[in-house]
């Protein structure tokens, strides 16, 4: 329970709470929150520079690499982010109008194009390849970050 007030003098009393009111515990959750929102934005840009390094390496060498060499620290696992140069997966979504009940509805897609990725494992430290789904085969939900560029082969 949390109460709205500027200091302790402040609470009222309150017969529903027995014992001492949760007041450490409500401050520290919203600090557990940021912290892992903290990691996902430091994930998020990690990936991002990592792929501007494979840029440079194209651009040096005339093509991508196939493995990245000094990758960035993943924040969730303390391990180097993985890199994926070929097919990789990514969501499409398409947004049809019903005209039944006069809505929007988005519709998601799995779709396969070449492309270059770098990405985190997430909070929860199991590799989904990069992929960012509500839920997974196995019932869980994907917390990959990734940072992803599709590459379009015909041009020069």
């Amino acid at each position: 329970r949390s109460f709205q007030v500027s200091g302790f003098s402040e609470m009222p009393p309150h017969p529903e709470v027995h014992g001492r009111p949760l007041i450490l515990s409500n401050m520290l959750l919203p600090a557990l929150t940021a912290g892992k929102r903290f990691s996902a934005v430091t994930a998020r840009l990690r990936a991002m520079q990592a792929l501007i390094a494979a840029e440079q390496y194209r651009r040096q060498y005339g093509k991508w690499p196939e493995q990245l060499e000094n990758l960035p620290e993943d924040p969730f696992t303390s391990e180097p982010l993985r890199y994926h140069y070929g097919e990789c997966v990514y969501t499409h979504k398409v947004a049809t109008w019903d005209e039944e009940s006069r809505s929007w509805r988005v519709e998601s897609e799995l779709r396969t194009a070449p492309g270059v990725q770098v990405w985190s494992l997430g909070p929860d430290k199991i590799d989904d390849r990069g992929l960012q789904r509500a839920e997974q085969e196995d019932g869980r939900r994907s917390d990959d970050i990734r940072a992803l560029l599709r590459l379009n082969l015909q041009q020069p």
